[in-house]
């Protein structure tokens, strides 16, 4: 403090101060040099900030009611947008003379159960509900095979032109949500230049040595904590982008597509994923010149994971059914009865639970029959990881997959065993069997 006073001649700060009757308060000090006759003296004055400080947290209270009342909005109207579409199709499906021409609208509504799971997941991922697993990874090839991919959908008219070397440039983030933000944001730049004379994207990556080296980004202070940094740039030849919309960009639900071309949570989820890997992610635009999307990621080094291989996909998932014996443990009857079909479907038999409690009633009956568990987290009377700990004490390596619309499991209570696996609602078959598959396996092989 004394040092930039005596350097600038004042100073201003905030402070916590008591009172006489012992109450805390925030303050304000501004100390200014005055000099007098040749004399220096220094003046203080004090502000008490207490009413601002109220008033400050009632505007943040209104700004955060503001912003629970548009997300909420905003999730309303996809979900009942999803919903009209599946009870639509599910009406015409019930219709249909045969199951070929069911088939399309079944297709149809799988495709939108899925839209919506993909809505559920970038709402967690915003309010840091979804903890992703990281990996290392070659941010170069994980990038040229995106974009190569991205590139088959854009119209034949668009000219994609990727500058990405074949160096290494290692990172440690979850691969396929960097895949995701890339796809997201070519498929922003394709809206933006539709309807160009010469419509254009560029892709460049780019590694810089130091933060020196890199210059584009537009705030004050670099966001990325390490020195070394790779940065992956979308540039587009569109109208650009208004300064009042910049503002905004990074925003839950808002959106400059028409009405039902876009959730509004692409370019907000993509941010909130960027800086939970440690990176940051920015845009360059004036009207009239197109706009520029910088991902910027701090450099790894570190052993990487080839590219295109999911550790979770390479286990043994190709052992033919054996019929056995599996226990399900679910509170919801939908969700419990739509559970047991697909694992009978799989070739298994089915024994089912409504609650924690009564799963290990039927385990301990039937232990000698039951291979596999299959159960809920949350649950009345007893929760499914409860459950898990009296069903272990009786048979201690049997597997158990826990399901969850939440990241509500306790990772240290010991579930991170080769008997575990986790899944998360909304469960999708294929995922299932395969997760069923690799965990009978290892009993099957040693056994």
């Amino acid at each position: 403090m004394w040092q930039l006073l005596i350097k600038n001649g004042q100073w201003s700060g905030d402070l916590w101060n008591k009172k006489k009757n012992g109450e805390i308060y925030h303050e304000r000090l501004q100390i200014n040099r005055v000099e007098r006759d040749g004399d220096i003296i220094y003046v203080g004055i004090f502000s008490d900030l207490t009413e601002e400080d109220i008033l400050g947290a009632k505007l943040n209270r209104a700004q955060k009611h503001e912003a629970i009342a548009s997300l909420v909005a905003g999730i309303a109207h996809n979900f009942n947008n999803y919903l009209t579409a599946i009870i639509g199709r599910a009406f015409i499906g019930q219709r249909s003379a045969t199951l070929n021409e069911a088939k399309p609208h079944l297709e149809d509504i799988s495709a939108i159960a899925h839209q919506a799971s993909d809505l559920i997941g970038s709402l967690m991922i915003f309010s840091h509900e979804s903890e992703r697993e990281c990996q290392h990874f070659d941010f170069s090839s994980v990038s040229a095979n995106t974009v190569r991919t991205a590139s088959l959908g854009l119209p034949s008219g668009i000219s994609l032109i990727s500058e990405i070397g074949s160096d290494a440039m290692p990172v440690y983030a979850q691969q396929s949500q960097v895949e995701q933000i890339i796809f997201n944001l070519i498929n922003n730049a394709k809206d933006a230049v539709l309807g160009q004379e010469d419509p254009q994207i560029e892709v460049a990556l780019q590694r810089h040595k130091n933060k020196t080296e890199c210059r584009q980004c537009p705030m004050s202070e670099c966001a990325v904590s390490t020195e070394q940094t790779v940065t992956l740039r979308v540039s587009d030849n569109g109208h650009g982008i208004p300064e009042h919309i910049k503002e905004r960009i990074f925003d839950p639900f808002f959106s400059t597509k028409p009405s039902g071309s876009g959730t509004g949570l692409g370019l907000s989820t993509a941010f909130k994923t960027v800086e939970q890997f440690g990176g940051t992610i920015f845009v360059n635009s004036e009207v009239g010149a197109g706009a520029s999307f910088t991902v910027c990621l701090p450099l790894a080094n570190q052993p990487m994971q080839p590219v295109g291989i999911n550790p979770a996909l390479s286990e043994s998932s190709e052992l033919p059914c054996r019929g056995e014996t599996i226990l399900i443990a679910e509170d919801d009857m939908v969700v419990l009865a739509t559970i047991r079909n697909i694992v009978s479907e799989f070739g298994y038999n089915v024994i089912s639970a409504r609650n924690g409690m009564e799963a290990v009633e039927l385990f301990s009956k039937y232990q000698d029959k039951v291979k596999l568990m299959i159960t809920d987290v949350m649950m009345p009377i007893m929760n499914g990881d409860i459950a898990a700990i009296e069903i272990r004490n009786i048979q201690p390596t049997l597997p158990i997959i826990f399901m969850s619309g939440h990241s509500e499991l306790d990772t240290e209570k010991g579930w991170s065993s080769a008997y575990t696996a986790c899944l998360a609602k909304p469960v999708h078959p294929e995922i299932l069997n395969m997760k069923i598959t690799t965990a009978l396996s290892s009993c099957r092989l040693e056994g």
